[in-house]
């Protein structure tokens, strides 16, 4: 019985490897012609915006609400928030005219920017994605034709792999879709420092020694 279960999955083997190398165009690699494929239905590089802004108002609470209202303004929306902090995204062409938005809300105290190039992790899972299913498919095929409860049990457990690495691959690919689309923002937002009258003089001090230096 062993023996024919493996001869069983040897012939599997061999049909996959036949209907792959029968997928291939002429002259063509597999991934490439994917590649080609996926690039004629996407923008030609794929950039996620990053940025995080400290703000100092002397109202904290009434800057997180305006901001909350531009990025709801500007298609976008928020993910978490606090009286202080607000997290939010806005659609990628309305990443700067946002942030420039934001800076007439009070003092930037600090200002950190990032981007990031994932055109390749998409296209790579993209493929990924398209393997899969399509081997999800020939395993459905050979489900049709097994013979023994062992050869069952066998496909059976390879679609359930399969399909676990299916949804990870669509998982995956959306987050970076949604990235891409929807940069995010967070805004600290806080008071003004309050001196008291030691404070005003080491502040003093300070700036004197920095206009010397």
């Amino acid at each position: 019985m062993r023996q024919h279960s493996t001869s069983v999955l040897l012939l599997f083997l061999a049909f996959l490897l036949c209907g792959c190398s029968s997928y291939r165009p002429k002259n063509m690699t597999h991934r490439a012609a994917i590649s080609a494929a996926v690039a004629s239905t996407r923008p030609e590089r794929m950039i996620t915006y990053q940025a995080m802004v400290v703000l100092e108002a002397s109202e904290p609470d009434s800057v997180v609400q305006r901001v909350l209202r531009d990025a709801r303004t500007m298609g976008g929306f928020f993910e978490n928030r606090t009286n202080e902090i607000v997290n939010v995204r806005v659609p990628a062409d309305q990443f700067e005219p946002f942030l420039e938005k934001v800076a007439t809300y009070g003092k930037i105290k600090g200002e950190t920017l990032s981007s990031e190039d994932v055109t390749d992790a998409y296209l790579d899972d993209q493929i990924r994605l398209e393997n899969a299913e399509r081997t999800r498919q020939r395993y459905l095929q050979l489900l049709d034709k097994a013979a023994t409860v062992e050869e069952t049990l066998l496909v059976e457990k390879e679609l359930a792999r399969l399909t676990e690495e299916i949804e990870l691959y669509k998982g995956r690919l959306e987050r970076m879709g949604k990235e891409v689309e929807y940069s995010y923002v967070t805004i600290y937002v806080q008071p003004p420092v309050k001196y008291g009258p030691l404070g005003y003089v080491g502040y003093g001090l300070w700036k004197a020694v920095q206009w010397i230096f």
